[in-house]
């Protein structure tokens, strides 16, 4: 269970100032040895801005508070596999309380069977709130590093997680690149 004095005690020690950050972040790590525990992380690779902080630079990264994962093999039932995901989480852990709510099927179906994404919820004695959680269905993992508390984790490898990190803005860097070539060739024309 989660204690005021644990949260600020973090908070302090991760360089998190606000305190409802430092919270998310213990719960994410939570969340992350709830789903190692439970045999989830064996079927997925980790990766994203919380994979980078959690595994590879720790309180030097970027503080981010979504889960991004890709699955390490095909799912022949994405819309199964949430359900079957929202059991998985439904028990307490650790004096937190995880729920996945079924009951709005536009909030959890799979999109055009790329990416199952889902926001599970949480509440525990200081609080609650909600994890935004993707699991891309079209990308392979490339490597596998370090535990992750309990269990192991397979994450993409770090250039693969920068590549999937800047693939869209590295695209709208070419474009605005392009548009601003095309406008001094015009201008000098």
């Amino acid at each position: 269970m989660l204690t005021k004095p644990q949260l600020l005690r973090f908070s302090s020690s991760a360089r998190i100032g606000d305190a409802t950050l430092a919270e998310k972040d213990i719960v994410l790590t939570y969340f992350l040895q709830l789903l190692a525990e439970r045999g989830f992380l064996e079927r997925v690779a980790f990766k994203g801005g919380t994979c980078i902080r959690k595994m590879l630079l720790g309180n030097r990264g970027r503080f981010s508070t979504d889960l991004d994962f890709t699955t390490r093999a095909p799912i022949d039932d994405p819309d199964g596999a949430i359900v079957d995901f929202a059991q998985l989480i439904a028990d307490p852990y650790h004096g937190i309380q995880f729920a996945l709510d079924l009951s709005d099927e536009k909030s959890w179906r799979s999109q055009q069977g790329q990416t199952v994404a889902v926001h599970p919820t949480y509440k525990h004695a200081l609080g609650s709130g909600f994890i935004k959680f993707e699991i891309s269905l079209r990308e392979t993992p490339m490597a596998s590093i370090g535990p992750v508390r309990a269990g192991r984790a397979t994450v993409l490898s770090p250039n693969g997680i920068r590549a999937d990190k800047h693939r869209l803005p590295r695209r709208a860097r070419t474009c605005r690149g392009e548009a601003a070539r095309r406008l001094s060739t015009a201008q000098s024309a």
